[in-house]
């Protein structure tokens, strides 16, 4: 694990709107997402994922689905993922040669030259400044697999259950760059239990050639409802132990739209009150990849560090996070990363080795 030296200054990415501020009367910097233009973002990534008129990929009004009151939660989100599946099933096939038992891999072989904005926007959005060496950001990987990851899953999520992050592993064996085109492909083992289904999806990119640049493993829990996973309060004794607070950051109703604007992920549970609070939320929540960039941020500012050149990385993902919350961002000696919220409540967990 590697914990950077601190360093007082920290280098921005090309195209960030908002740089890291010292707020008064406190030792422990702010952050402040940049504006983004949602239909520059859009119109990229429509282009990446192959989404027609550059509308993101899973882009649902979601005006529509909740103004259909009569229907159930579960019933809305059944309906979101259908017309989700409905969108990007051309880009996904299956095929019988991958793995074991087959799996499924994306149709396109993307060309990042071609999604630059893309990237930009992404990374100037989530401030994550180890992209400022040039290399896509590790989480920017989901964005890419999602489509491939859901239709993995389509039974499940056809039967109106919720997929929330548990764990994402990511075995980063070189740098991706801006310019190199690659493909992806995907395994996945689903298990049913009684309080919740779960599935360990395995993924691989590979470059133009075919050569393995990236190994994924992504969990994901299934449920019809939330109730019960808030989490629990640490102790001040607990934080305490948890290393050096280095960043925190307030969470609003626009950081969730503007995340949503440049990665397309329009999943009904950050798009929709209503429907969020039916399945047992308190509202509609943050995507779990914006809390990973955030961590990864936290780990940067003690000094320069690019985790997007390779090696291998841990999140571990807790509790739900609300418009109006606080991030608090603790780094140990170990390097490993903790986002606790105003409560002291984990929310995620994260180590990275490079």
């Amino acid at each position: 694990m590697v914990r950077p030296p601190r360093s007082s200054s920290q280098p921005l990415v090309a195209g960030t709107a908002t740089a890291i501020d010292q707020p008064p009367h406190s030792g422990v910097p702010t952050v402040s997402a940049p504006s983004v233009d949602s239909a520059t973002a859009a119109a990229a990534l429509g282009q990446l994922t192959g989404a027609k008129n550059g509308a993101p990929v899973g882009s649902v009004p979601a005006v529509r689905l909740a103004s259909n009151l009569s229907a159930s939660a579960g019933e809305q989100v059944r309906r979101y993922f259908e017309s989700f599946l409905g969108r990007v099933g051309a880009n996904v096939v299956a095929d019988p040669k991958i793995g074991k038992k087959g799996g499924y891999r994306l149709t396109s072989i993307f060309d990042l030259q071609h999604v630059g904005v893309a990237v930009t926007r992404y990374v100037s959005m989530t401030q994550n400044h180890t992209a400022g060496f040039g290399n896509v950001p590790r989480a920017f990987l989901f964005v890419v697999a999602q489509p491939a990851i859901f239709v993995a899953v389509k039974d499940l999520l056809l039967e109106g259950l919720i997929p929330i992050h548990g764990r994402e592993d990511v075995d980063l064996l070189r740098p991706i760059v801006v310019g190199e085109s690659f493909s992806f492909e995907i395994t996945a083992a689903i298990r049913k239990m009684t309080s919740a289904t779960s599935a360990i999806l395995n993924g691989r990119f590979l470059d133009g050639k075919g050569k393995p640049i990236a190994n994924t493993r992504t969990v994901l829990s299934f449920r019809s409802n939330f109730n019960g996973l808030e989490g629990t309060s640490l102790t001040a004794e607990a934080v305490s132990q948890l290393g050096e607070l280095r960043l925190e950051f307030k969470v609003t109703q626009r950081t969730i739209d503007d995340y949503r604007a440049v990665t397309g992920d329009d999943n009904i549970i950050h798009v929709d009150d209503k429907v969020a609070k039916g399945l047992g939320l308190r509202g509609r929540i943050l995507h779990g990849m914006y809390v990973e960039n955030f961590a990864t941020r936290a780990l940067y500012h003690g000094g320069p560090i690019d985790t997007d050149r390779g090696g291998e990385s841990t999140t571990k993902f807790f509790a739900p996070v609300y418009p109006g919350d606080t991030l608090r961002a603790f780094v140990g000696n170990d390097g490993k990363t903790t986002v606790l919220n105003q409560d002291n409540v984990i929310v995620l967990e994260r180590e990275v080795s490079v």
